[in-house]
């Protein structure tokens, strides 16, 4: 925090003139534990396809527990069968797992494998349940400046008329990181509404001027002006991920306002991707 102020005359008696200025720097960091994608267990093979032999069930082993509180799941090493949705359908609702647990390349969405690949960080932590999840420590730092400026000009026109000039200038920018803290391929792939880049601006100008008439009858004039500025950016603002990483119906040619990114929300509780 720093700052100072500087005020006195510049025409005695007749002209006075005060300034204040403040500056603030603040440095805090949000600190936890987070789940993401155990994404050793997943193997994408040189021709395309995707080896899911190693997705061990996160209850395997009875990791988990059931309502009572009592240890459950299936046996320890069980493997999370992958069927064919395609299969399901056509041989009629039946579920047919995909050989060995691998999906063949053509049947890969670009937009999943890009999300697991640059989007998440890896886990640095073992985690619970077969390393599913509480697996990755979350280090969020969060940086605010903050400028504050009043100043206020006085002067004296004659025995009966005054004049006051007042301008407060306020500038704030916090910028709270993505929850992976650039740990990710993509900067900022943990924003996901959880940080952001906040600006706002605002400023005042106001001026006075008074007459006295007689001892009993005074005159007043004001004037203003006010200027008030917030924007709020996620932290993949201004790179177009959809298109880069194969995500469709998002971003439209020629309009740029539809780069944003979503937030990417995958059922076991992973989150990370742009805004909402």
């Amino acid at each position: 925090n720093y700052g100072g102020t500087i005020g006195g005359p510049i025409r005695k008696d007749h002209s006075f003139l005060f300034i204040s200025y403040e500056g603030m720097k603040q440095t805090l960091a949000a600190n936890g534990l987070d789940s993401v994608p155990p994404i050793s267990m997943v193997n994408f093979l040189p021709d395309g396809s995707a080896d899911l032999s190693h997705m061990v069930d996160p209850c395997a082993g009875k990791q988990c527990k059931d309502s009572s509180g009592n240890p459950s799941g299936p046996a320890a090493g069980f493997v999370v069968p992958i069927f064919n949705p395609y299969q399901y359908v056509s041989n009629g609702y039946v579920a047919t797992p995909f050989p060995n647990n691998v999906i063949p390349a053509n049947m890969v969405s670009p937009a999943g494998k890009n999300a697991l690949l640059n989007f998440f960080p890896k886990p640095n932590l073992p985690g619970i349940e077969n390393g599913w999840f509480d697996n990755y420590v979350f280090h969020q730092p969060r940086i605010t400046k903050n400028i504050n400026v009043d100043s206020r000009f006085d002067q004296k026109l004659s025995d009966k008329d005054q004049f006051f000039l007042i301008y407060h200038y306020n500038d704030m920018d916090q910028n709270t990181t993505d929850l992976w803290d650039n740990q990710a391929v993509v900067p900022g792939a943990g924003d996901a509404d959880q940080a952001q880049d906040e600006i706002v601006r605002g400023q005042t100008l106001s001026a006075t001027e008074t007459h006295l008439f007689t001892q009993h009858v005074l005159n007043e004039i004001r004037a203003g002006y006010s200027h008030y500025y917030q924007a709020q950016f996620s932290q993949l603002n201004g790179t177009d991920y959809s298109t880069k990483y194969g995500w469709g119906n998002i971003a439209v040619t020629g309009y740029p306002s539809t780069i944003g990114f979503p937030d990417l929300y995958l059922g076991s509780g992973y989150l990370a991707g742009g805004s909402s």
